[in-house]
């Protein structure tokens, strides 16, 4: 986080489409897409100027043609420590 933003980088394959997605509650989860990207082999930053609109917001990252999803890194806004939780 800098400067009162949040976002982080976002690596991997070229030509994966991964969509950023949010919510609010890991006990009962609402994911809403924030963003779509196509990696190019370069990292891409992601970044929410929402995120101090909620009192706790995650992320995760899905592939946009898969149902699976990419072990989700869930980050606890203000902290830089990953919330550890299982995808359902």
């Amino acid at each position: 986080m800098q400067a009162n933003q949040f976002g982080f980088n976002i690596t991997g394959s070229s030509n994966l489409v991964i969509v950023v997605e949010a919510c609010t509650n890991l006990d009962n989860p609402v994911w809403t897409p924030l963003q779509t990207f196509t990696l190019t082999g370069s990292p891409v930053y992601f970044s929410d100027p929402q995120w101090t609109n909620y009192p706790a917001r995650f992320y995760r990252l899905r592939l946009r043609e898969a149902s699976d999803f990419i072990d989700p890194v869930c980050f606890e806004i203000g902290s830089r420590t990953p919330v550890s939780h299982s995808a359902a």
